[in-house]
């Protein structure tokens, strides 16, 4: 096999060896994954910090709700008595202090389950903002994707152009008097049985009719 100036490979049937090519698409589509990776960890990074530390949260305050929840039980009942007793006996005082420690353990209890229901609604609207910030990354990025494949199909029909060009120059130079578009006929990827492929790959990207 021969090897150009421009390190295009000929094979002796042929046949470009497109490894060269591969690797300059296999680059851009590189490029295209990090640019919607990044895009997509600056939107929803924050977001998935702050739900990871309210989960840790969350999971402590349910753990401690339940605990404290049958302590508070308990310790309203023995307050509660406690409470009575004093007012019977007379310290009336005493037993006002005792109801007074039973409404601030109370709303302790109350704001443990507030921050609990609090927490739960944030997680809920994290998601839902997460999926608003992932809409956000594909407006963002799909433009950039569409350039480049618009970009791609377009330098590839100026570059089948040229070809073209080379191809009826030559005939036009030797007075060929064949039909040059029988033959572009050919290039057509359904009629050459050899590359099914590309015309099955060309209709699931643009379905006729």
């Amino acid at each position: 096999m021969t090897k150009t100036a421009t390190a295009i490979v000929v094979e002796k049937d042929g046949v470009l060896d497109m490894e060269p090519l591969k690797a300059v698409l296999r680059e851009y589509v590189g490029f295209l994954r990090q640019t919607f990776s990044k895009e997509d960890r600056a939107r929803t990074g924050p977001l998935e910090a702050e739900e990871e530390k309210l989960g840790v949260e969350l999971d402590k305050l349910s753990t401690s709700e339940k605990r404290l929840k049958t302590i508070m039980e308990a310790r309203v009942r023995v307050l509660e008595r406690k409470a009575d007793d004093l007012i019977a006996a007379g310290k009336i005082e005493e037993g006002q202090k005792k109801g007074a420690e039973l409404e601030e353990a109370k709303r302790n209890l109350d704001s443990l389950i507030h921050r609990e229901a609090w927490i739960g609604d944030r997680l809920d609207q994290i998601e839902r903002e997460k999926l608003n910030q992932a809409k956000g990354t594909i407006n963002t990025c799909f433009p950039i994707f569409r350039l480049f494949c618009l970009s791609l199909l377009r330098e590839t029909f100026l570059t089948m152009d040229e070809v073209w060009r080379i191809y009826t120059g030559f005939c036009a130079e030797k007075e060929i008097s064949a039909n040059p578009m029988r033959y572009r006929e050919m290039l057509k990827p359904h009629v050459m049985m050899d590359d099914t492929e590309t015309w099955k790959r060309i209709n699931d990207w643009f379905p006729q009719g």
